[in-house]
């Protein structure tokens, strides 16, 4: 039996330590809180400017990684609660999304000005598609409907504009409907839902490495 106990207590104990290990920053990079030298870090989301994104897939952009930014990741509570550090984040959220026309130093330390940030992270759809497929097997026809997000993300300290963090997060989305004999999408979501689903999992991912940085 004390054998078994102790069997279990140094399983645990690896346990943790590889949680912990995967919950610290990547790359043994200095976390962002100590960069910016704050416990309450303030950030903004903003999106680059572009003429061949949708101006309203830019603010579902936008807006999902807002959404998912606000929502703390259960393995970084964890983490926090064996660790005993406390970071506050706190996201700076405009009424209406303007993009920003240009990113360069200036831009960035105006930005950082203007809402008093600690971090502005950038958002810059490299794709945001869309595509339906219909297939007829037999006597079925199946409608296939799919979405794909491909965001390029990067985190600048507001000070001197260095680059905190920065990566590319995807994610998709898909729904299908069969019927026999006839075409039918009642009950297939449409495509600025699809789009909107694969944004929010883009965001996730970014969010939750995000989290582990801070």
């Amino acid at each position: 039996m004390e054998d078994k106990r102790r069997l279990v207590a140094y399983l645990l104990t690896i346990f943790i330590t590889a949680f912990l290990l995967s919950c610290s920053p990547k790359s043994g990079k200095v976390p962002i809180h100590q960069v910016v030298g704050s416990p309450t870090v303030r950030v903004k989301v903003a999106v680059v400017k572009s003429e061949e994104a949708d101006p309203v897939h830019q603010r579902f952009a936008v807006r999902e990684f807002e959404s998912a930014l606000r929502r703390e990741p259960a393995s970084v509570a964890v983490s926090r609660i064996f660790r005993g550090k406390e970071v506050d984040l706190v996201i700076v959220t405009p009424k209406k999304v303007k993009p920003l026309e240009k990113v360069s130093p200036s831009v960035i330390k105006r930005e950082g000005r203007k809402s008093d940030l600690h971090a502005l992270i950038v958002l810059d759809p490299m794709e945001i598609s869309y595509d339906e497929v219909t297939e007829k097997k037999k006597e079925e026809v199946c409608v296939l409907r799919k979405a794909k997000a491909v965001v390029s993300v990067t985190v600048y300290d507001t000070k001197g504009a260095d680059v905190l963090m920065a990566g590319v997060y995807e994610g998709e989305s898909s729904a299908k409907q069969c019927s026999k004999g006839i075409k039918r999408t009642d009950k297939l979501p449409s495509k600025d839902l699809l789009i909107v689903k694969a944004l929010k999992r883009a965001a996730y991912r970014f969010a939750k490495e995000f989290w582990a940085n801070l």
